[in-house]
């Protein structure tokens, strides 16, 4: 059981868990939350969370659907013309 905890603590450091510096977690900050602003994935959880943990009907994911199949028609539309078919 302890040879589970031991990779574990290499990873960290030999005196702890490795801290980033505050400077680059704070302006990196803005930059996850835009990505995560912006990423599909964020939507889609937000809706599998309300329609199965919550029991809520579809009236409340609305926003999250019509995001997605924004996302959906948005990304089709540049990857058709990018896909080179090759025989």
């Amino acid at each position: 059981m302890a040879d589970f905890a031991a990779p574990r603590v290499r990873r960290q450091g030999h005196r702890g868990p490795v801290r980033i510096p505050e400077l680059i977690g704070s302006t990196c900050l803005h930059a996850r939350q835009f990505i995560a602003h912006v990423d599909p994935f964020t939507f889609a959880v937000h809706g599998f969370k309300a329609l199965l943990l919550k029991e809520t009907g579809v009236a409340a994911i609305w926003q999250d659907i019509v995001y997605l199949t924004v996302f959906g028609v948005v990304a089709l539309a540049v990857a058709v013309p990018l896909f080179k078919r090759s025989l």
